[in-house]
């Protein structure tokens, strides 16, 4: 049952390559006012001087400290790691530690909209996984998305108290290893118990992350509107099926991972002020979100047909 739902999930989200384009194109117009913003701010830092040419070259650290001093709102974003590919560690240690709603209220603020933006469009993606149109139209899709939004939004925030015992927790535990492991000196213990602490932390996250899930699939799939009572349905249906329920996500994780391996080696560093360079590193990138946001809709399908299975098997056919 576990590998036929991450067999249907992978099949529904490369077949469903319409919806993942939608996403993406909407995406990418919600980027648009910070590329905007980051585009001035870049120009004005550097402009016609000496830098823009030391940038061709490569990251100039001195520049990049000195932009950073000065930085405010959505600039404060722009950090060494993020400009590599370890990027996504630095976002990962973030995640799972609570620091990504440290930041600058504005960098937080946009990624509550961007949370809203996706949790409307999830309607309208699990209603085409639950329920699919042959010929789906956007305003279909849209239409989806608008009649579960309200209902999604107040299981998000029923989910929310839960993420912040959890990153609160986080910051304690990890500052309590911090202390209990300061006279060690053998390195290989400090990692042991610092990845030990990451382990479950990121289980915990996990835990919750698939109990809303499966709850807004179970919304859609019955149609049911208290958010109260959905969610206690997704939290008792991931308690009841601990091993399947976790063998979809993970089995849909590692494809994520590979993924994400695959850019690490053909992603192009920093450097080089060619146009056709600039062309492929964003036309590589912008590929990377696309294949993204597929592994995401396969998460959503995978789960949806693993709660399919389990409570609305197909009936069998009479002999």
């Amino acid at each position: 049952m576990t590998l036929a739902a991450i067999r249907t999930g992978w099949r529904q989200a490369i077949s469903g390559r319409r919806m993942v384009f939608w996403i993406w194109l909407l995406g990418m117009a919600a980027s648009i006012p910070a590329a905007v913003v980051m585009q001035q701010s870049f120009e004005g830092a550097i402009g016609s001087s000496q830098v823009h040419e030391d940038l061709r070259n490569g990251l100039d650290m001195p520049w990049l400290f000195e932009y950073a001093h000065g930085a405010h709102g959505i600039e404060k974003s722009v950090t060494a790691s993020r400009l590599t590919k370890a990027g996504f560690l630095d976002n990962l240690e973030a995640w799972f530690t609570g620091k990504l709603f440290a930041t600058d209220p504005a960098l937080v603020g946009m990624g509550v909209l961007y949370a809203l933006g996706w949790t409307f469009l999830l309607g309208g993606l699990l209603e085409q996984l639950i329920r699919p149109v042959p010929k789906l139209t956007l305003a279909h899709f849209f239409q989806s998305g608008g009649r579960f939004f309200g209902r999604f939004v107040r299981l998000v925030v029923l989910s929310a108290p839960l993420y912040y015992l959890i990153y609160k927790g986080s910051r304690k535990l990890f500052a309590t290893i911090e202390s209990a492991t300061r006279d060690v000196t053998a390195e290989t213990s400090v990692l042991a118990f610092n990845l030990a602490g990451a382990v479950l932390i990121i289980g915990l996250l996990m835990l919750v992350n698939m109990s809303f899930t499966y709850a807004k699939i179970s919304m859609v799939f019955e149609d049911r509107r208290s958010a109260l009572g959905t969610a206690l349905r997704g939290i008792g249906f991931v308690l009841a099926h601990p091993v399947r329920t976790a063998g979809v996500y993970l089995g849909i994780a590692l494809g994520s991972l590979v993924l994400l391996a695959a850019y690490w080696v053909v992603a192009p560093g920093l450097g080089g002020g060619h146009w056709i360079t600039v062309l492929w590193a964003f036309l590589l990138a912008q590929l990377y979100l696309v294949a993204k946001l597929t592994v995401r809709v396969a998460f959503f399908a995978g789960q949806t047909d693993l709660y399919r299975q389990t409570v609305h098997p197909a009936p069998e056919p009479e002999a």
